[in-house]
């Protein structure tokens, strides 16, 4: 294993196998980066509270990471999709096709604040 995301994926997936071998018809749902109302991670928010501190942002490696992002409205539209029409595919990654990248996230997060971003890289 080259990282721990490669081990975390295949723990995952072994999961999930898991799952379907007890509950076949269970529908799994992979969703990105989840943000809105009683989303549960403190991700999204945090960024905008630095913008709104005018704080500088410590952006990881050179940013260049990309994320999806995914309401939780969207989420529960899907659900309920699943819910009425009982797909075949029972594993299903979901989620926003546009990809942002870290840096460009958070200059949109301060731009929209109105905040000037003062930002550093950090390995």
């Amino acid at each position: 294993m080259n990282s721990i995301w490669d081990k975390y994926g295949t723990d995952k997936i072994e999961a999930e196998e898991y799952l379907l071998s007890i509950v076949p018809n269970a529908y799994i749902l992979r969703p990105p980066y989840l943000y809105g109302p009683m989303q549960n991670v403190y991700r999204e928010p945090f960024v905008f509270e630095c913008a709104l501190k005018n704080r500088k942002f410590y952006i990881p490696n050179d940013g260049r990471m990309r994320l999806q992002f995914f309401h939780v409205d969207d989420l529960y539209k899907i659900i309920e999709k699943i819910l009425e029409n009982h797909p075949k595919e029972n594993r299903l990654n979901v989620g926003n096709t546009e990809l942002v990248d870290i840096n460009t996230f958070v200059e949109l997060c301060y731009k929209v604040v109105g905040t000037p971003l003062e930002k550093s890289i950090y390995n």
